[in-house]
């Protein structure tokens, strides 16, 4: 099993079952107006944790069981009178924010033993950053940060 794809994978449900949102989807171009709200999720990067997993250190086998932080990246993107916007794109904030903390799934697929070293635990939100253009409505887009900590283990995959 990939945990990476399936972490993506739940995302995507998490999304899709938002209130209100009429699009989600992962690596797309930006929706129309007509299919915002949209919640779109952009697979992220990843790096091993350990230090001493560097290129050319052959004194651990390359099917040892790594430890890995993915950062996808969630973009809220959603138009509207200009004094809605803000609490409707906060409204999904908090949705996804309690959904993705809480949701059995992406915690069953996480590091959470507390044997790991301390920042490979679970799931972290690691903050998020407004933007908006003023139009006919006002156009609001959150993008929404987190790491999910993995064992990417070559042998399951």
């Amino acid at each position: 099993m990939d945990r990476r794809e399936a972490i993506l994978a739940q995302l995507l449900a998490i999304a899709t079952a938002a209130p209100g949102v009429r699009t989600a989807a992962r690596n797309r171009d930006a929706p129309s107006d007509e299919e915002s709200p949209a919640i779109i999720i952009y697979d992220g990067d990843e790096q091993v944790l350990e230090s001493s997993d560097v290129p050319g250190n052959i004194q651990k086998p390359a099917t040892k069981p790594r430890i890995i932080p993915m950062s996808p990246t969630i973009e809220v993107m959603l138009g509207g009178k200009p004094e809605e916007v803000g609490t409707k794109i906060n409204d999904l904030r908090v949705y996804l924010l309690k959904t993705i903390i809480q949701d059995e799934t992406l915690a069953s697929l996480v590091v959470s033993d507390v044997a790991s070293p301390p920042m490979a635990r679970g799931i972290h939100y690691l903050g998020c950053s407004m933007g908006s253009n003023l139009g006919r409505s006002l156009q609001a887009n959150l993008v929404l940060n987190f790491a999910f900590t993995y064992v990417l283990n070559i042998l399951e995959l």
